[in-house]
């Protein structure tokens, strides 16, 4: 259960805040493995906070840079 990230901020959402949001994205802890896929609709944001889904397909990118477009996308669209 949740929303999909992007959903999220294309519908305009208003809680959590946006500044604790992206907070919440640039400090979310990557995976072990290399994930390849971090974008704003692999995220779903639960009650408990952000699940990365997807990835680990080999699309490529690194995850640190992928993380913070993520970010840089949220914030821009909410």
């Amino acid at each position: 259960p949740g929303i999909n990230l992007w959903n999220f901020c294309q519908l305009g959402g208003v809680w959590p805040e946006k500044e604790e949001l992206v907070g919440k994205i640039r400090g979310f802890p990557l995976p072990e493995a290399q994930h390849g896929d971090i974008v704003p609709w692999n995220f779903v944001m639960t009650a408990r906070g952000l699940k990365l889904v997807d990835g680990f397909e080999e699309w490529g990118g690194e995850d640190r840079e992928n993380l913070e477009r993520t970010a840089q996308m949220v914030e821009a669209t909410l």
